[in-house]
């Protein structure tokens, strides 16, 4: 059985490859890309910026809703990658991480809590994606868990 250390890192491995699939549909296809399916993306992609910073300290670069540059996306997205994967080698995931949203309410959750909401928001947000495009006759990409076990 692997330990949740393990297990996030494929987690976010799988991310990581979903997000890659979406930003290759959003690159192939930018004249046909509603505008909704660039605000979500890069909500997903800076949200899990605010996410990782939260947890090491470092300052913030984007807005929870900040639009970012398509020509930045793929950056960002490894960025996310490798800085979500070095709090894993290098933190305890049962460690209470204090913050303060973007309202400005404090909280305090475990960085596993916060790592299984940006998983969770990120799969989400895809899923709303996903019926845009389908709605716009773009065929979103399969980012199915089971299609990237395969």
């Amino acid at each position: 059985m692997a330990d949740l250390s393990s297990s996030l890192k494929l987690w976010l491995e799988y991310d990581l490859n979903s997000n890659k699939k979406v930003l290759s549909v959003i690159e192939n296809n930018l004249g046909h890309i509603p505008d909704d399916v660039l605000k979500l993306f890069s909500h997903i992609i800076a949200a899990h910026h605010i996410w990782n910073i939260r947890i090491t300290g470092e300052e913030r670069m984007y807005g929870v809703w900040e639009r970012i540059p398509v020509s930045d996306m793929e950056k960002v997205i490894k960025n996310n990658f490798d800085t979500s994967i070095h709090i894993l080698e290098n933190m305890d995931l049962f460690k209470e991480i204090s913050y303060v949203n973007t309202i400005g309410d404090a909280y305090i959750n475990t960085a596993e809590d916060i790592f299984f909401h940006v998983l969770t928001h990120n799969h989400y947000h895809r899923g709303q994606i996903a019926r845009i495009l389908r709605e716009n006759q773009i065929d979103p990409p399969d980012t199915n868990y089971i299609v990237f076990r395969r």
